[in-house]
């Protein structure tokens, strides 16, 4: 995030100060602007500058601007189809194009960029850009034309990054029409773990969508006001949309998790909906340590290591009109097990959110079932054995020893339910569902910061209409 900040600083300096330099040649007139831009202290310098008297266009050889530790070095700048005001404020820029870009914010963070190529700037939005931010007025007017960089590499401590090449096609209205980011990978030398990206392809994404989002991160804004309208529109603005991720891999002390295809997807459903889905057809998990990763295994535990193949899909739709949202999520793994999850509330996009004026974050009803399909039933069977017992005689501890357990736990038949099925899974591993179905939506916000005590489990089982039951297979 330093790094961003600062990027965006020097681009301001670049670019939202330049409406003030009078027409030269292309190349001139952005010295010129930087110059006036900066400050007593802020250093700029420069090599050559070679202007066409024909054209206007310009280069500017070795450009440095900024002040320690913070430091922009540009080995070369090209400028071309600069446009002047009737003033004679630059008003746009055709072509902008940076060679060896070398941004230092301090001992332990760079960004180096090999080239850059931008096309169709508006010099004044990106001016009111840098300096207010995007604002949802600003977003449904911003326009900007392709871009295209190779040799992206950025440091931050021990993280590490690097892609081969960026391309946008441009943004339209405050809509972006395709980013093509290709080759990417990120190492942190810290944790000893790396991720690789083939490809990434985002296209449809609304800027005001972000901007509204941003509103809703707890701590960002204390003073953001939630505007239902201005959230709707901005979350229209941005459909159909999509995220598509291409071999993507991920390397660490654990494993290696593998996806051959990742998919993001929006689109509006109907006059007030909008669904969104996730889906990934192939999750590959390899050389994977089950023991280290859960802190070691019970006796006799079967801590399969892989290689695990499994495969994900979900979909969620809300009504804009109240936030009402109904979703499910499904997680196949082979020779391991099922999942299948299903929810519905209202304003779930919002849960924790930290704008004044959102509506709460509730849940109406969730309902999860496990299928076991031999990753339940290998680890049972062996810490039975490992233990002298059968299935039935262990599950019988099992259920023995949650009885003590749950002691103080207060009176409730659904203690009893669960306390049965619990055993009934353990000595036949095939079905495991957990439902709750509360009488009235319970709020999420903050669920998990409650204080919460022994005795509060059978109220609250009552209170979300908790129900655990064990059966066989479909």
């Amino acid at each position: 995030m330093y790094v961003a900040k600062t990027a965006a600083a020097f681009g301001f300096l670049l670019l939202a100060n330049a409406a003030e330099a009078r027409a030269a040649g292309d190349a001139t007139a952005l010295v010129e602007a930087l110059q006036q831009a900066t400050g007593a202290g802020v250093l700029v310098t420069h090599g050559e500058i070679v202007d066409d008297p024909r054209t206007g266009e310009g280069t500017i050889h070795e450009l440095r601007i900024g002040r320690a530790p913070m430091i922009l070095d540009i080995g070369e700048v090209r400028i071309a189809g600069m446009q002047m005001a009737d003033n004679g404020d630059i008003a746009a820029i055709g072509s902008l194009s940076l060679d060896d870009v070398d941004i230092a914010t301090g001992a332990d963070s760079r960004v180096t960029i090999h080239d850059l190529e931008l096309s169709d700037l508006d010099v004044a939005a990106l001016a009111e850009l840098l300096e207010n931010g995007m604002t949802h007025e600003l977003a449904g007017r911003f326009d900007m034309g392709s871009a295209v960089g190779h040799g992206i590499a950025l440091r931050v401590d021990d993280l590490f990054a690097t892609m081969d090449r960026m391309t946008s096609r441009g943004i339209v209205a405050g809509r972006l029409s395709n980013l093509d980011l290709e080759r990417m990978m990120i190492e942190d030398a810290g944790h000893g773990a790396s991720i690789s990206l083939r490809q990434l392809v985002a296209s449809g994404l609304s800027l005001d969508r972000l901007v509204q989002h941003g509103k809703l991160v707890e701590g960002r804004d204390e003073q953001a006001v939630f505007d239902a309208d201005l959230y709707r529109d901005a979350v229209f603005a941005g459909l159909p949309s999509s995220i598509i991720a291409t071999d993507l891999s991920a390397d660490g002390p654990n494993g290696r998790l593998t996806l051959p295809g990742l998919r993001f997807e929006s689109h509006r459903d109907g006059e007030h909906g909008v669904v969104e889905t996730v889906s990934a057809e192939s999750i590959e998990i390899h050389d994977f340590d089950a023991t280290a990763a859960i802190g070691g295994a019970a006796p006799g535990m079967a801590a399969p290591n892989g290689p695990w193949r499994s495969s994900l899909s979900g979909e969620m739709r809300t009504d804009m009109r109240d936030f009402e949202t109904e979703g499910t999520l499904a997680l196949r793994a082979e020779g391991m097990g099922a999942l299948d999850v299903a929810f519905s509330g209202s304003g779930l996009a919002f849960l924790d959110a930290g704008a004044a004026g959102l509506p709460p974050a509730m849940l109406s009803g969730l309902m999860i079932d496990y299928e076991d399909r031999g990753l339940v039933a290998e680890s049972i069977d062996g810490m039975a054995s490992a233990m002298g017992m059968d299935r039935n005689a262990f599950a019988f501890q099992i259920a023995t020893f949650a009885r003590m357990f749950l002691a103080g736990a207060g009176t409730s038949p659904r203690i009893g339910n669960a306390l049965r099925a619990i055993e009934e899974f353990v000595a036949s591993p095939e079905r495991f569902v957990i439902t709750l179905d509360p009488p009235e939506p319970m709020a999420l916000d903050g669920i998990e910061r409650r204080p919460y005590q022994l005795d509060d489990i059978a109220p609250l089982l009552d209170q979300w209409g908790v129900e655990i039951t064990a059966g066989p297979r479909d």
